[in-house]
């Protein structure tokens, strides 16, 4: 774990630019694990989506989908179905996506299990309409996910959290976990992909919060995150002394025993009062030491920040 040589950087952006020029052609791909397949299209976007009966099954964008063109968006959002199938991109884009929530998960898909979401592209201004409850999972991709895999998508760096279109910031009012991809993860994994977003906080809140964020994963409860790319922009400030945040380039918290980050690598910026920012994590839970060797390759650029884990309440790793 350490801060980039110029070699290194030279190395990711070569990486970053595979990734880019080769991961998001688009392509047709064949249905997984037996799972029939529907093709999406603008046309059938809302329809297929706010189905209960297609959150099992093979969904494939065959055109680009923008969010400010879908009539009735809102309707995929009026339940709280489990999306357990898989999504793939093919290579296309989403943009200025819109996302509310039946519970207190926010994602393009509120929640996940057992699922594969690839080869997307997510562009523009993500708006999250949040409740007033007091705490929110929060992700582009997925609010609140158990065992998915995440690969070979990317988040532009046009990609800005917001609660309001007219603004670039997120409101806050209650505790929170915050990602680029996933919100809060239980076994989910994050595999070649680039995450290039802005991430600004605004906290209201007047209680004792704790809040995670990070620029893949907000809570990595095992897992892991592989050959990824953050470049994520991160500011954040507690409402008072009473709240507390753990940001990390790569993940905002890792709380599982076998959770992993391996050959990836943060070149983003994260600002902000805290003391538990680190590099690649910002915290490691207390509750469940991670076993020595969880963090190896995992590099980041930022020159303010420090420490590769902000606050170390575990074992940690070498590499």
């Amino acid at each position: 774990m350490k801060k980039f040589s110029g070699f290194i950087f030279a190395f990711i952006m070569i990486f970053a630019s595979a990734v880019l020029s080769i991961g998001f052609l688009p392509r047709l791909v064949l249905a997984e694990n037996g799972k029939s397949e529907i093709y999406l299209s603008g046309e059938n976007f809302v329809e297929t989506l706010k189905n209960q009966e297609n959150y099992s099954k093979t969904l494939i964008l065959t055109e680009n989908i923008n969010f400010s063109e879908l009539v009735g968006w809102n309707e995929i959002y009026t339940q709280s179905y489990k999306f357990s199938g898989v999504f793939d991109g093919n290579g296309y884009t989403i943009s200025n996506l819109k996302i509310l929530s039946a519970n207190n998960n926010y994602g393009l898909f509120s929640r996940a299990e057992n699922a594969v979401i690839k080869n997307l592209k997510i562009d523009g201004k993500v708006a999250f309409s949040l409740s007033s409850s007091l705490s929110y999972n929060i992700g582009a991709l997925v609010g609140s996910g158990i065992n998915v895999n995440i690969e070979n998508c990317y988040l532009s760096d046009d990609v800005i959290f917001t609660t309001n279109l007219e603004s670039d910031k997120l409101e806050i009012a209650g505790s929170c976990n915050i990602g680029g991809f996933i919100g809060w993860g239980e076994e989910c994994s994050v595999y070649n992909s680039v995450a290039n977003l802005s991430i600004k906080t605004n906290s209201t809140s007047n209680f004792a919060s704790v809040n995670n964020i990070g620029g893949v994963i907000g809570v990595q409860g095992g897992g892991k995150v592989d050959k990824t790319v953050s470049s994520a922009k991160i500011e954040f400030a507690p409402a008072s002394d009473d709240e507390n945040f753990y940001v990390g380039g790569i993940t905002g918290e890792i709380s599982g025993r076998y959770a992993s980050v391996r050959d990836s690598i943060f070149y983003g910026s994260i600002v902000g009062n805290s003391e538990t920012c680190g590099g690649i994590v910002g915290n490691i839970s207390k509750t469940n030491s991670v076993a020595n060797g969880n963090i190896n390759f995992a590099y980041w650029t930022d020159k303010y920040i420090e420490k590769a884990i902000g606050e170390k309440n575990s074992y940690l790793a070498t590499g």
